[in-house]
């Protein structure tokens, strides 16, 4: 197959201007080149001229019964029995895992009337918009946003605004709401097949369908719950509205959600937010007191660990003081017992010493009592029984006594009255006055004889 130049420019060659354009032409040169070659078989062609081939002979009978028809514009997407038998082919041609759907996914090649298969990339495209109309898709993500008075540079969200709540204990905020979403290129000719344009499908379908969801969480949770639980809000919308948008063929990247606002004049959100501001600086603080005490605690204990390290070289040594203490004590004691049992045992034969002597110091004052005992009784039974023995001693014992009494036995004086008559009174006078006076003196001689007595048998007894 060979590239040649159209034959308006082969037949001007031999014109100097035309031949000067010629040879600065690469098909003129490539012509050239290849002139001295003949192919096979006839050259093809392929520049822009008069049709070559005759018209198919069905072609002529079917215009000739459909020349009433040619008037009006076919379908855009074709006649449905034609899409259908499209969409059966294509699943039977390439072993497709579901059927394609002819509504949605069988469309006119380029070139032809109705929506293009291919999209137009980015680009300068030399199109006549009088004979079609070209709809821009944006190919980068993208943001629609549910707030009144902002809108994006695609301004397909300009009609949007917040979403209207009611909430379980019958709040009324508005809430705010952005959505990240993407469009594949290659899914843009569906979308315009399917709903005309990109500002019908936000307007007519996502806007429904985001103010739904949105409408039948609010429904189940109180005011509180809805602004505590953004997070989770958000993090579930993104989940389930994912598939929602791809049935649309979207791309959700993202939902963000903004805070609940109230009606213009209405306070009750505000004062419900008051309240939760201040319920949470309540807990702050008192997690804060929790964490000084904490911190309280921990700086105790790390000044009693400082203040045991400091003193644990006196700790240390108390503790080794205590322990020779303790060893010397016992020591002490082991001592003690010690001495106490010798001092027992010493007492012990010291007492049977004593008792030893005792005894026989007893024996022998009982046998030198007994002795004396024998003697005395011979020396009774010598004098002729124990009366005179006895006599004898009390006798001994008196005159003992007189000599140590200093009155005279014999009177000094002797008083008469009369010439010595016999029978007179006169010569009664010694005699009485004798009486009375061995009267006086004999009691106290005879009690110093008792008491004398038994202290000379003691003393001849050897006692």
């Amino acid at each position: 197959m060979a590239m040649t130049a159209s034959s308006g420019m082969a037949q001007g060659a031999g014109d100097v201007a035309s031949a000067g354009q010629a040879e600065r032409s690469p098909f003129v040169r490539t012509t050239e080149l290849l002139a001295p070659y003949q192919p096979a078989k006839p050259l093809i062609t392929l520049s822009v001229g008069e049709p070559q081939h005759p018209v198919p002979d069905f072609v002529g009978p079917v215009l000739a019964r459909h020349t009433a028809e040619f008037g009006r514009y076919p379908m855009a997407k074709g006649i449905e029995p034609f899409r259908r038998a499209v969409a059966t082919w294509l699943g039977s041609r390439f072993q497709l895992p579901r059927p394609v759907d002819p509504e949605s996914e069988v469309m006119v090649l380029n070139g032809s009337r109705g929506v293009w298969k291919e999209p137009l990339l980015p680009g300068k495209y030399a199109f006549n918009t009088y004979a079609g109309k070209i709809e821009v898709i944006p190919t980068v993500n993208f943001i629609l946003k549910w707030m009144r008075g902002e809108v994006g540079a695609m301004k397909l969200d300009e009609n949007l605004s917040e979403i209207s709540l009611i909430t379980k204990d019958a709040f009324e905020p508005t809430l705010p709401l952005s959505v990240v979403m993407h469009i594949d290129y290659k899914k843009a000719p569906m979308i315009i097949q399917r709903f005309g344009d990109v500002k019908k499908l936000v307007e007519q379908t996502l806007d429904p369908m985001v103010s739904a969801f949105f409408k039948n969480i609010a429904q189940k949770m109180t005011l509180i719950e809805l602004l505590q639980n953004r997070a989770a809000i958000q993090e579930e919308a993104a989940h389930d509205m994912k598939a929602r948008f791809e049935s649309y063929s979207l791309d959700l990247q993202e939902v963000l959600i903004g805070t609940p606002r109230a009606a213009p004049g209405d306070h009750t959100i505000e004062n419900i937010l008051i309240q939760l501001r201040s319920r949470q600086i309540a807990r702050e603080q008192i997690e804060t007191y929790q964490e000084q005490e904490k911190a309280a605690v921990q700086e105790r204990a790390l000044n009693e660990a400082k203040a045991t390290a400091a003193a644990q070289s006196a700790l240390t040594q108390s503790l080794i003081q205590v322990k020779v203490n303790e060893n010397e004590g016992a020591a002490a004691l082991a001592r003690a017992q010690k001495d106490a049992e010798t001092r027992k045992v010493t007492a012990a034969a010291v007492g049977e010493q004593s008792r030893l002597e005792g005894q026989g110091e007893a024996d022998r004052v009982l046998a030198v009592g007994t002795a004396n005992a024998q003697a005395t009784k011979l020396a009774v039974d010598a004098y002729g029984g124990p009366e005179y023995r006895l006599a004898e001693q009390n006798f001994a014992k008196f005159a003992e006594a007189l000599t140590r009494i200093n009155q005279p036995l014999v009177p000094q004086f002797l008083m008469s009255g009369g010439q010595g008559q016999e029978g007179s009174s006169a010569g009664l006078i010694p005699t009485a006055m004798l009486s009375s006076m061995f009267g006086q003196m004999m009691p106290g001689a005879l009690e110093k004889l008792k008491d004398e007595a038994p202290k000379a048998a003691r003393r001849t007894n050897g006692q």
